[in-house]
């Protein structure tokens, strides 16, 4: 017999976790959503749908190494803020940013793009590693004539910001970091196993993720090697050295709770893995929030924006020459 512990939104906080009767665990990150968490997302993307019919994104198909970056452009195109570079999660495309676009584009440009492999960006043939997937970003950014951004990073692609920000300082004026591990070693044997469970070709999520893939690339035969390339970076990294992380100076806000799905289940202290990670940043802070999970970008959109746009205007604040005094 099997039973289940939940936690969150994902039943009461967070993910479940399968213990069989011989004591192995099958530990996957959704096994059951909750009525909560489904009416938020739909809400959300209703509302960014509804949006985007009187908003239309300037479209970019940028060729870049060995791949074309599909990138999708909102907001001031010629205004004076600093422009916003939003980075996606793992098997995830631009869309997952829902919750934050409508927000960030009223004030800000907005670049969304697609990364390596996922959805309309090409998988090319240098293989996908977050570092890689960093310069992919830096390369778009450097094709639109964008000399600098505030890059948010949501799971993997914190990942991949991180990669940009060591490859690329010149382009990164601010770091912010959303569920986004540093090393490999921040994952638990339990988290690890949700790791292993989602990416299972046979699981119910994988195969509507492969359906969402073939739907947006048209590219049905890229599946089984950007699956198979994803899947080997899930269970290998990221692996950034606390001497890499040193030499990111750049204003950086992590974003943690205590009930995220990979990160959170460190027993003695949650917040261990955005706690390290803040603090082995130099110009890092962390900021909890309280109710989130993995996915509270959509589940808690207006507490993630309000804290995104007050870090955003502080560092560009601080950045502006001040006023010279007669």
């Amino acid at each position: 017999m099997m039973k289940r512990a939940t936690r969150g939104p994902f039943g009461e906080k967070g993910g479940g976790e399968f213990d069989g009767a011989d004591g192995s665990t099958d530990s996957g990150p959704w096994p059951a959503i909750s009525p909560g968490l489904l009416a938020s997302s739909c809400r959300a993307v209703a509302s960014f749908l509804a949006w985007r019919l009187r908003h239309r994104p300037r479209v970019h198909r940028v060729h870049a190494d060995d791949i074309e970056i599909r990138c999708h452009d909102y907001g001031y195109a010629d205004g004076i803020a600093t422009p916003v570079l939003l980075l996606h999660g793992g098997f995830a495309v631009s869309e997952s940013w829902v919750g934050q676009i409508p927000a960030l584009a009223a004030q800000r440009r907005v670049l969304v793009p697609d990364s390596r492999g996922h959805g309309r960006t090409t998988l090319g043939q240098g293989g996908i590693t977050y570092r890689r997937m960093g310069m992919d970003a830096a390369n778009l950014l450097d094709s639109l004539r964008v000399s600098a951004a505030h890059v948010v990073g949501w799971s993997d692609g914190g990942c991949s910001a991180i990669g940009m920000a060591l490859q690329r300082p010149d382009l990164v004026c601010s770091l912010t970091l959303l569920g986004t591990p540093v090393h490999a070693d921040d994952y638990t044997p339990t988290a690890r196993r949700s790791l292993e469970a989602f990416v299972r070709p046979e699981a119910v999520t994988m195969r509507v993720m492969r359906l969402v893939h073939r739907v947006m690339s048209g590219r049905p035969g890229d599946w089984a090697p950007f699956l198979d390339q994803l899947t080997q970076v899930w269970l290998s990294s990221p692996d950034y050295t606390t001497e890499e992380l040193a030499r990111i100076t750049v204003p950086a806000l992590v974003v943690g709770t205590k009930h995220d799905e990979f990160l959170s289940l460190w027993p003695e202290d949650p917040l261990t893995v955005f706690r390290g990670c803040a603090d082995r940043l130099p110009a890092g802070r962390l900021e909890v929030v309280p109710d989130g999970t993995h996915l509270m970008p959509i589940a808690l959109a207006g507490e993630v924006n309000r804290r995104l746009l007050a870090f955003f205007d502080t560092v560009d604040n601080a950045a502006s020459p001040r006023e010279q005094l007669p």
